[in-house]
């Protein structure tokens, strides 16, 4: 015991060498801006958020990769790479191997130099079939990810996809919640959760709402909001990998459903108040039954 106390009495910790910096990195997908942690690193500045490449820089990376001039590829094909893989390195160059290896992509080789001279991609980029990449993490990470939510989520994600351009929470309860089955406004409350939820998960983003010019000026007192000038909120699906993966997972039948169902609703919320209020007009009128009105007169 003696020994061990002198031999640890004399151990003495080597000094830091201050020419060899420790650096520590700490990546999370969602961070707490809570936290006493990022606090500190939010006020020296060493607080980052990472973003996928830019599409320039999507080209440099697959020229590199591949080995080829970076001036041959088709403008058409960067711009359908960059936005499937999300500017994600590893789904970058899984994407362009599967579309070397099932033909979409190939690569001329110069007859003398044997280097690479053009880049020849199919016409139909938009209809080849990403969720046949199941063996890739872009697709496998992506059915995780639908897989993961709840079921009104995973719902309302899938039929998110099938609106090209944006849409509006009334385009989704037509189909979910339409208030001409019988649901009440909780229903709609909570597929309105449901697509906050996603939006704040960032896989639908929410538009910049415009403004909607009225009828009345704004110092007017007699401003009255109706369904003619009120501008509801739109969202739209930019990841395109989303959208092919959970658009498979709906069948072309339940596609054309969404879509009916949304344009009927938005004929009716056009139109409807409109006839229902000459209705209620018509109402207010007094009507006088036909004996009261012919017969008497004439007596």
């Amino acid at each position: 015991m003696q020994s061990l106390k002198a031999n640890s009495s004399t151990a003495q910790i080597p000094p830091r060498d201050q020419s060899k910096p420790a650096v520590m990195w700490i990546l999370c997908r969602n961070f707490d801006k809570t936290n006493v942690a990022v606090k500190a690193a939010t006020a020296r500045g060493n607080l980052f958020e990472l973003s996928g490449l830019s599409q320039e820089t999507c080209t440099e990376y697959m020229a590199m990769h591949l080995n080829v001039p970076l001036n041959i590829f088709p403008l058409k094909l960067v711009s359908f790479v960059a936005k499937l893989s999300l500017g994600n390195p590893m789904y970058l160059r899984e994407t362009f191997h599967n579309l070397i290896r099932e033909g979409h992509v190939t690569i001329e080789l110069d007859a003398d130099t044997k280097e690479a001279c053009k880049v020849v991609c199919c016409e139909d980029l938009e209809g080849i079939n990403i969720v046949g990449w199941a063996h890739t993490a872009m697709v496998g990470e992506t059915v995780c990810l639908l897989e993961s939510l709840d079921p009104l989520e995973s719902a309302t994600l899938k039929m998110t996809t099938v609106f090209s351009k944006s849409f509006t929470l009334p385009d989704l309860a037509a189909s979910i919640c339409s208030r001409w089955a019988g649901s009440t406004r909780f229903d709609t409350l909570r597929l309105f959760r449901a697509v906050q939820n996603l939006t704040l998960r960032g896989i639908i983003i929410p538009q910049a709402q415009p403004r909607k010019h009225l009828d009345v000026q704004p110092d007017s007192k007699d401003t009255k909001v109706t369904d003619s000038t009120r501008e509801l909120q739109r969202y739209e699906m930019n990841n395109v990998l989303i959208r092919k993966v959970g658009g498979a997972m709906l069948l072309e039948a339940q596609k054309k459903v969404v879509k009916r169902q949304a344009l009927i609703d938005r004929a009716l919320a056009r139109d409807l108040p409109a006839r229902m209020e000459e209705v209620q007009l018509k109402k207010l009128e007094p009507h006088i039954p036909w004996y009261y009105e012919n017969i008497l007169t004439r007596g």
